[in-house]
């Protein structure tokens, strides 16, 4: 796309369109360029190629770069003065038109003169590239005439015009050309035909300037009393008249867009305004000398020739560059409160957020690169929204500072520091109430505490027995306070407090109080009666612990460790760590009093005391046996065990399964069992289970009973057709050593001070297995249950 200039006479523009919203004017100028010692006759600009070609008194020409205005070509001693200038339509040729009617085809960048055409007998006083390999002469002597571009050679000539043309320009198609008369008229002609199509009669005044806009939609003449015309080219209809100059408009421009229009005068003034939508004008002074020259470059460049030589750039912008920051707003994490921290828990966090900025801006987080999307929000100062998300990683436990960055395209940056303390564990659910190790004479106290993440729900139990159970909280966002009141215990609590995150991590936290008797001391409990409790006492545990190493009959082989393993897992219940059971919930049956009679009404009897809400655990250490003749029917062996009477005097296994499912009422069963062995059949160790040359299914069976209903949790020490092994250098049944190791905390593995039940059968399978070399593999149920309950408690 070509724009020409041309002092005083004579100018055509090329143009491009596109749209525009603002109507604010502000112009800024670059750095002038000293073209020639001589002042500047001529001007033509080539916006798609930004090039711009002048020529000078000193009969020199150059070609330049408008943007940087380096030089890339020029021509001196030219022989004569050059009168007209013009690009070709593919920037590649400058055509030079000259004093004696020669028409000189510069290919400036090879550096030569191509051709010279003679096209008109004496001086030519403008010249336009056209279509078809055409060129426009405009005469000094009235006559115009289209000639090939080539060979010079003629094709359409028009009669001598009346009247000297005053000013000159070329609609952007190349389809016509207007021509400005003294008489006042403007006559509009066909490119190609050279046939008239329009006269506008702009008298009393006279048109001294001409140009149309790069769409070819409006066109304007600028008058001799520094007025400026435009007219509408669908209908040719005026469609406004502005006073833009105090004296004789010697040249107009569109900007590309037309957003902008420029006008220079016998006044030394350049005048810009702003146009779509009409906005505010701007006058330029060139002191001491006149602009000869004016066009438009792309990117909205304001280029200008004076008679000093000198070409001239600005900036025309809709408002002064933006010196303002961009702003950044980070909407994800949260803000922390006024003298608190951003407290989030994980190895990540979402940092997202917009910025607003005139224009791109780069995002640096932590010195990494972010993408910033566009979007159509703008803030309240006009400026427009960037949205950014990020995943940025939380390296260590406690604080985490990371720094963001903003750098818009004119340099002018912000920052902004976040710090986030990137929580452990142990520091997600801060517990406000009770304080540690308190004392209270209270039968129950509040719970209070503040949960420094969004949670799905929390549940609290006391001594293991869940009192609060999937309560869904009223406030889910981080930093929410959960408050609940809980029973206590005479003597010593732990107060469990669990939360679920929103992924469905579960989080735990501990507190101990101890509930002092509060007046008389309670009457003793009375021999042989089971204490009786209901629902609003809270939640209670109980357990059956049986262990069996010596029996009656000497035909059933003694065990070494039963006894003592029952023994020892029993006073783990009653520590604080293992949910401190007391004596009245405990029926512990050891050798001689584990008799069948005493077995059975512990299972049926005694556990018919616990209710939906308790805990119900069962242990049993010693031997199980098939019936020789049914060895579908299963037994445990009790103390007054008769071998040989297995039905009568042994315990059936499908007792246990109906106890469980017809007199036992808690929805929490937990069964331990070690109950397959025999007699020594290595010096090293002994094995449990009568019968090993046979199919061993006591502990298929006990696996089995875990789908009775919903809730029940079996682990067997060893799985179908093995038997369970005693080592004398644990002094215990393998499986019962690591059982109680465990619990004691070797089976924490998150360090969170809790034992789960998955977390125990975890570590006692694998220790398991690894001391007996893969001889006994432990064995759970695969039915539903809370594979995070609370199992025991780690003292901190």
């Amino acid at each position: 796309m070509i724009r020409r200039v041309i002092s005083l006479l004579f100018v055509v523009f090329l143009l491009s369109v596109s749209s525009h919203s603002q109507g604010h004017l502000y112009v800024e100028a670059k750095q002038p360029h000293r073209l020639f010692d001589g002042a500047i006759t001529r001007m033509v600009v080539h916006e798609s190629r930004n090039l711009v070609a002048a020529t000078s008194v000193t009969r020199e020409a150059k070609v330049l770069e408008i943007q940087s205005l380096r030089e890339i070509a020029g021509l001196t001693n030219l022989p004569v003065a050059v009168t007209g200038i013009d690009f070709s339509r593919d920037g590649a040729v400058v055509y030079l038109a000259t004093q004696d009617g020669n028409v000189h085809v510069w290919r400036f960048q090879e550096g030569r003169v191509a051709r010279s055409l003679k096209a008109h007998r004496a001086n030519i006083a403008a010249i336009a590239s056209g279509p078809e390999g055409t060129l426009l002469v405009i005469g000094g002597d009235r006559n115009i005439k289209l000639i090939d571009a080539e060979t010079g050679a003629e094709r359409r000539a028009l009669p001598t015009l009346q009247e000297e043309v005053t000013a000159f320009a070329v609609h952007p198609e190349r389809t016509s050309f207007a021509m400005a008369l003294p008489s006042g008229r403007i006559a509009i002609y066909s490119f190609l035909l050279l046939s008239p199509l329009k006269v506008i009669d702009t008298a009393p005044d006279r048109p001294s300037a001409l140009a149309f806009s790069a769409d070819g939609q409006m066109f304007a003449a600028g008058t001799v009393s520094g007025d400026l015309r435009e007219w509408n080219c669908a209908d040719w209809k005026l469609a406004a008249q502005t006073k833009v100059h105090s004296a004789l408009v010697t040249a107009a421009a569109y900007s590309g867009d037309r957003r902008w229009r420029a006008t220079i005068s016998q006044d030394s003034t350049c005048s810009v305004h702003a146009l779509a939508p009409p906005g505010g004008s701007k006058t330029l002074v060139a002191p001491r000398r006149t602009f000869v020259g004016v066009g438009f470059a792309s990117g909205d460049l304001l280029v200008a020739a004076d008679g000093g030589g000198t070409l001239q750039t600005w900036e025309v912008r809709e408002r002064p560059p933006d010196q303002r920051p961009p702003a950044i707003v980070v909407q994800k994490p949260g803000r922390a409160t006024s003298g608190e921290q951003l407290r989030l828990y994980g190895a990540e966090t979402e940092v997202s957020g917009m910025i607003y900025d005139e224009g791109e801006v780069v995002l640096t987080i932590g010195g990494v690169p972010v993408d910033c999307s566009p979007t159509a929000e703008r803030d309240a100062e006009g400026r427009r929204g960037y949205r950014f998300v990020q995943n940025v990683a939380l390296p260590r436990q406690g604080v985490n500072t990371f720094l963001l960055h903003a750098r818009d395209a004119l340099g002018n940056t912000s920052s902004d520091t976040i710090q986030v303390y990137r929580l452990s564990p142990n520091e997600v659910i801060e517990i406000l109430d009770p304080l540690p190790s308190s004392e209270t004479d209270e039968v129950a106290i509040p719970v209070e505490a503040r949960v420094w993440i969004p949670m799905q729900s929390y549940a609290i139990a006391v001594n293991l027995l869940d009192i609060v159970v999937n309560r869904n909280p009223t406030g889910r966002v981080a930093g929410s306070v959960l408050k609940e009141s809980v029973p206590l215990v005479m003597g010593y609590n732990q107060i469990q407090i669990v939360v679920t995150s929103e992924s469905g991590e579960k989080i735990k936290a501990v507190v101990d109080v101890t509930r002092r008797l509060r007046g008389a001391a309670p009457p003793p409990p009375v021999a042989g009666v089971s204490p009786r409790r209901d629902r609003s006492m809270g939640p209670q545990a109980w357990a059956v612990i049986v262990g069996v190493s010596e029996y009656a009959n000497t035909g059933i082989p003694t065990l070494k460790y039963a006894d003592r393993d029952a023994e020892a897992f029993a006073a783990f219940l009653q520590t604080p760590q293992g949910g401190g059971f007391d004596n009245e919930h405990m029926r512990v049956l050891i050798n001689r009093d584990a008799t069948l009679a005493n077995v059975k009404d512990a299972l049926v009897n005694f556990l018919r005391n616990a209710i939906d809400i308790d805990l119900v655990i069962v242990f049993f250490a010693g031997h199980g046996a098939p019936e020789p003749a049914r060895p579908d029917n299963l037994y445990l062996l009790t103390y007054d065990t008769d071998p040989s009477l297995l039905p009568t005097t042994a315990f059936p296994m499908w007792d246990i399964q109906t106890a469980i499912a017809r007199y036992i009422n808690a929805k929490k069963v937990v069964v331990f069992s070690d109950a397959c062995h025999s007699g020594g059949i290595s010096v090293e160790y002994a094995t449990r289970g009568l019968d090993i040359t046979k199919s061993n299914l006591i502990n298929q069976y006990l696996v089995d009973l875990s789908r009775t209903k919903e809730g029940v949790v079996v682990f067997t020490a060893s799985a179908a057709g093995e038997v369970s092994q005693e080592f004398p250098e644990l002094m215990h049944g393998v499986f019962t050593y690591y059982l109680l190791e465990g619990m004691r905390g070797e089976a924490d593995f998150n360090n969170d001070y809790t034992v789960t039940i998955n977390e125990l059968m975890q570590y006692v399978e694998e220790r398991v297995k690894r001391k007996t070399k893969g001889a006994q593999n432990p064995t759970r149920s695969q039915t539903k249950y809370d594979k995070e309950m609370t199992i025991s408690l780690i003292p901190h």
